[in-house]
């Protein structure tokens, strides 16, 4: 059996959830418009239907069987596609992230960057306590 998603447009509020779950890049759309699915590339995965804030992504069943032929074929599509995307997010978070000159510099700013998230949700945490009180 062969599922894929579909949205249902007119529910859609383009909140771009669905956007990075998907693993082969099959959602299109942008921040505050309408997203689509490209039925041609969804593997219907359903990892789209969760992020949903507006539960407007349906998971169907296709009406036609795909052959064995077409399946493998589809499965080598959805993994060269899964690849491109990882290798497009590798390349964007790629300049983020430092060029340590030694395994000690980068131990020690490993051990800051934690330090200073860990010091971050602390705050965040007493700033909740201190609103729920």
């Amino acid at each position: 059996m062969q599922y894929i998603a579909t949205i249902n447009e007119s529910e859609c509020v383009g909140c771009n959830r669905c956007v990075p779950a998907c693993p082969v890049d099959a959602i299109v759309g942008t921040i505050s418009m309408t997203h689509s699915v490209i039925t041609d590339e969804c593997i219907g995965c359903k990892l789209c239907v969760t992020p949903c804030p507006t539960n407007c992504i349906d998971i169907t069943l296709l009406e036609k069987e795909p052959s064995k032929e077409q399946r493998v074929l589809r499965a080598s599509l959805a993994k060269t596609r899964h690849i491109n995307k990882l290798k497009r997010l590798a390349s964007i978070q790629a300049p983020l992230l430092p060029n340590f000159t030694s395994e000690k510099e980068k131990k020690i700013i490993i051990k800051d960057y934690i330090k200073s998230a860990l010091t971050r949700t602390r705050t965040l945490e007493t700033k909740i306590e201190a609103h729920e009180a």
